[in-house]
């Protein structure tokens, strides 16, 4: 049997002896109310029984508002906006004890589970909530995701960048990723920062910076440009004055251009302004060509718009960098390239350069003269 001492019991006994304290299965409580389990002994704690336990009062709806703070009930079952489990008065509503150490509470009304206040434990405001609803969809910035994931911004709160950022790689670190892309990760999207390393394998189509998905069946990473597998490549049509005191400068996402310029580069043609060291930039180009060390395998394709729709005023465009094997392939790296590997010229209607970095230099792959 159970042995219970009771202040009331030691008061009878020695009415001039008050005892706080109440022990359950112990004669030396050492709390306001201590209560052992059958199993403990004076040596310690021991293993549970099937009636260990403290067993509060039981219901099966919160309707009634409690009466002093910290009453403490359990419900047996989901009822109204009330989940399961232990609930206590707090002197305006009954509240749940959340048995996790997070922010999670559980919203039987919405059917979710969600981050109910900020790390201060303040309500969160519209707009940044987090939930995750029982049908698997995640909502941010909204309590009713309409789709798997659903992403709302701050569109009124102007110091708040709102977007999402896809994982950033340049194309080595891409390249070195190659064996762990496979028909599971179908679609997936990355953004290449910079073009080092190779066009090589599955990111042989990298040849300029920006947003690339994965498609599994050509085991290829392709530009979000391009309108299917099938790499149809953008281009843009570059129209202006360009001098060498103002040159367009490529584009991280420049890849076929078609140039159509106002103003010639009166220098460019003289061997004169090409320097007499490796690399050999020329000094008056009113085109600048990137480094070619700092991007390597990257591809370039110029078209010449000499008669600029019918009109015949178009101007050759001079490169920084010569494009070497453009009109000569006798000239070397070590010596000074001629003037013309420099010229996308504008004498011949529509002619073509397309041109690649290997890493040290623009080497010419195609010239075309109509």
């Amino acid at each position: 049997m159970k042995k219970i001492y009771l202040a009331l019991l030691m008061a009878i006994v020695s009415p001039s002896f008050v005892l706080a304290q109440v022990g359950i299965n112990t004669p030396t409580p050492e709390a306001t109310l201590d209560i052992r389990a059958k199993n403990h002994t004076s040596s310690g704690p021991g293993a549970v029984t099937a009636n260990d336990g403290i067993l509060v009062p039981r219901v099966n709806d919160l309707a009634v508002n409690g009466t002093v703070n910290g009453q403490l009930v359990y419900l047996i079952t989901n009822a109204g906006t009330f989940s399961q489990g232990f609930h206590y008065w707090n002197g305006t509503v009954w509240s749940p004890l959340d048995m996790t150490n997070d922010a999670w509470t559980n919203d039987i009304t919405s059917s979710s589970v969600k981050i109910g206040t900020k790390s201060d434990g303040t309500a969160r405001t519209a707009g940044t909530e987090f939930v995750a609803t029982d049908t698997g969809r995640v909502g941010i910035g909204t309590t009713d995701p309409k789709v798997t994931l659903q992403v709302n911004g701050l569109a009124s709160t102007a110091t708040v960048p709102d977007g999402f950022t896809t994982p950033r790689l340049t194309r080595s670190q891409l390249s070195a990723k190659d064996a762990s892309y496979g028909t599971d990760q179908n679609g997936t999207l990355v953004f290449v920062t910079s073009l080092d390393g190779s066009a090589i394998n599955k990111v042989s189509n990298v040849t300029s910076v920006g947003l690339y998905f994965y498609d599994s069946p050509t085991n290829k990473w392709y530009n979000v440009r391009n309108s299917s597998s099938g790499h149809v490549e953008g281009f843009k049509i570059i129209t202006g004055t360009y001098s060498p005191a103002t040159p367009y400068t490529i584009q991280p996402d420049d890849y076929i251009l078609i140039l159509r310029f106002n103003t010639a580069s009166t220098g460019g043609a003289s061997s004169g302004n090409i320097g007499n060291t490796s690399p050999f930039i020329n000094t008056t180009a009113n085109m600048i060509l990137p480094d070619p060390t700092t991007c390597p395998g990257r591809i370039l394709h110029f078209i010449n718009d000499s008669d600029r729709l019918g009109s015949s005023t178009g101007e050759s465009a001079f490169t920084n960098y010569p494009m070497l094997g453009a009109i000569t392939e006798t000239n070397s790296y070590n010596t000074k390239s001629s003037s013309l590997n420099y010229e996308v010229q504008t004498g011949q209607n529509y002619s073509q350069w397309r041109i690649i970095s290997d890493g040290t230099r623009w080497i010419s792959l195609q010239v075309v003269i109509v």
